[in-house]
């Protein structure tokens, strides 16, 4: 095979110039000089092998081609060059109907016809926009067959995604384990392609298998770029959508104590009482982890402080069994109910004097809290 690794350039152009020299040679997984020139970025490379006659548009064992492997690996240059020399082919005839027209995701009729070297005639124009609009379609929404993955998924770089969405790439396709390319790029805290996506139309409210919507992927990958989760929010993803968990987008924030995104939640009025397969809300995981800003936020956004999890516990036994002095005080102020009983049957004076809690169970007397609830005798 002929040899095109970087720095080879020239041995790539001597062996060119010999006889019997098969171009589309494959080794075992499908990947001909053209293939490793193009993984490599190695445009000098690249350019001789397609000038010489190499075909562009050979598929790998698992089906991908040169511009598969030019857009994954980030390569623009290459992929530039890819897409002019398509560009030419077609404009000259070669392969309008062929497989390669087809594994042209941004042969674009505008591009084409805006060639200023190229007069064609109108019937000319009209097929080859035709043909060029039916087979890109085809070609920039197929998936690899092994991860499920789209041209546009194995994008690496704002400039290659913004080519792709020109040519009409479909934002909103899932790959296997059902990520859009938006909830990929939020999670890999890129910005600028996660604009691109929302001004591009991108379904804001896709969720993958495991329910996780891309507000979601935002949240809990805040600390790699904070700019993500508000941007998100200001274009309307829903913030009220649940994973596999129950967890909604204020659960999960609250949960993973990313107090920064609470009040722009509270501020696009999230759902305050979602709960999740165990009945939590927000409030109860704040009460419980000592979230003070968090309990306090919640509970003057109008948070109910009397809901129950599948434990019967509220957000007030909860912060009684954990020694949360002033978030006791704080749903004590709030109005919250003092005597309700878990499925154990504990209340929270009685849970306030088990722990030895002494600040919590004057706070509760004070408030007015039952002493003569028995325990064990867990309320309805």
């Amino acid at each position: 095979m002929i040899s095109s690794r970087p720095g080879t350039t020239d041995l790539t152009e001597t062996l060119l110039a010999g006889k019997g020299i098969s171009l589309d040679a494959q080794t075992d997984n499908g990947w001909s000089a053209l293939f490793f020139a193009v993984d490599k970025g190695d445009v000098a490379s690249a350019e001789l092998l397609l000038r010489a006659g190499a075909d562009p548009h050979l598929n790998d064992t698992n089906g991908l081609t040169v511009l598969d492997v030019a857009i994954a690996n980030g390569h623009t240059a290459v992929y530039q060059l890819l897409r002019k020399h398509i560009q030419r082919a077609v404009i000259e005839g070669k392969v309008l109907d062929s497989s390669l027209c087809a594994q042209t995701p941004d042969t674009m009729p505008v591009e084409l016809v805006q060639t200023p070297e190229v007069m064609l005639q109108r019937q000319e124009v009209k097929h080859l926009v035709k043909k060029s609009r039916e087979k890109a379609e085809k070609a920039l929404n197929r998936f690899d067959p092994k991860y499920g993955y789209s041209a546009l998924m194995w994008a690496k770089n704002e400039e290659i995604v913004s080519l792709l969405l020109q040519a009409g790439a479909n934002t909103d396709l899932q790959n296997k384990w059902g990520d859009s390319l938006l909830m990929m790029a939020a999670r890999e805290g890129k910005t600028a392609i996660v604009s691109n996506l929302v001004k591009a139309g991108a379904a804001l409210d896709l969720q993958n298998e495991r329910g996780e919507s891309v507000l979601m992927m935002a949240v809990s990958w805040w600390w790699d770029n904070p700019f993500i989760f508000p941007l998100l929010l200001k274009a309307g993803a829903n913030t009220d959508l649940q994973n596999e968990r129950g967890d909604s987008v204020l659960i999960l924030a609250t949960r993973e104590g990313r107090t920064e995104v609470i009040p722009q939640l509270v501020k696009a009025g999230a759902a305050l009482d979602l709960q999740d397969n165990w009945g939590n809300t927000a409030l109860m995981m704040a009460a419980k982890e000592g979230g003070n800003n968090i309990v306090s936020l919640l509970l003057k956004a109008g948070a109910n402080p009397d809901l129950r999890n599948i434990d019967k516990a509220t957000a007030l036994i909860m912060a009684v069994e954990e020694g949360r002095t002033r978030i006791v005080s704080m749903l004590v102020k709030a109005g919250a109910a003092l005597d309700g009983q878990n499925k154990r049957g504990d209340s929270a004076v009685i849970l306030a004097t088990v722990y030895r809690h002494l600040p919590i169970l004057r706070e509760l007397v004070r408030a007015g809290a039952d002493l003569t609830v028995i325990p064990g005798g867990a309320d309805s």
